[in-house]
């Protein structure tokens, strides 16, 4: 499927081509229900966001969420029940941290969080975006906060995107090593990435 494509090369970092693997997706999509629709137009912002185009992501974005405001889940495939506004609100902090978008990324963070309880790889996963965005955006004290929240939800998580998200608040936090709570942070996280 287009769409799967499209978050695989998007997660490689090949913007334009999980632009255009996007859009095949949604123009293959026809008369789908508005559940793949968000999916879609999700997976959309997510390429154009890695290909910087701010304008593209925010209509993308856009348009997800109000497919999902249509959404009901009974009319859905299977394949698309997992996603939620707190699914769209994680990718719309990614897409907004990408774009160096900080304040509008972080409007999103509650939502992202606002999982229910066996969601325990996505909690940990939205936990450490959001540290990696406080970071970013030059909070650190949340950053710290919130890392070390992600760390005690990894707990044993086996995940490759766990692991993987975990090394981007370590690169993020590393120049902030003068400061105790930073210092704190990467050495638990240089445990956890040690454990691996």
């Amino acid at each position: 499927m287009p769409a799967n494509l499209a978050t695989q090369v998007t997660y490689l970092g090949h913007g334009r081509e999980a632009v255009r693997l996007a859009r095949a997706a949604l123009d293959g999509a026809g008369r789908a229900p508005a559940a793949v629709f968000a999916r879609l137009y999700t997976t959309e912002a997510c390429a154009q966001a890695v290909a910087g185009d701010q304008r593209a992501c925010t209509t993308a974005l856009r348009k997800a969420a109000n497919a999902i405001e249509r959404a009901r889940p009974e009319e859905g495939p299977t394949w698309v029940g997992y996603f939620s506004p707190a699914y769209f609100a994680g990718t719309a902090v990614r897409c907004f941290r990408d774009l160096r978008m900080y304040p509008q990324a972080l409007r999103h963070g509650p939502a992202a969080l606002d999982l229910a309880a066996h969601n325990a790889r996505t909690r940990a996963l939205h936990t450490a975006l959001l540290a990696t965005t406080h970071a970013d955006a030059g909070d650190l004290d949340a950053a710290c906060d919130l890392g070390t929240r992600a760390l005690h939800l990894a707990g044993e998580i086996q995940s490759r995107r766990v692991r993987h998200r975990f090394a981007e608040p370590h690169t993020r936090l590393a120049p902030h090593r003068s400061v105790p709570a930073g210092n704190n942070l990467l050495e638990q996280l240089g445990t956890q990435s040690a454990a691996a």
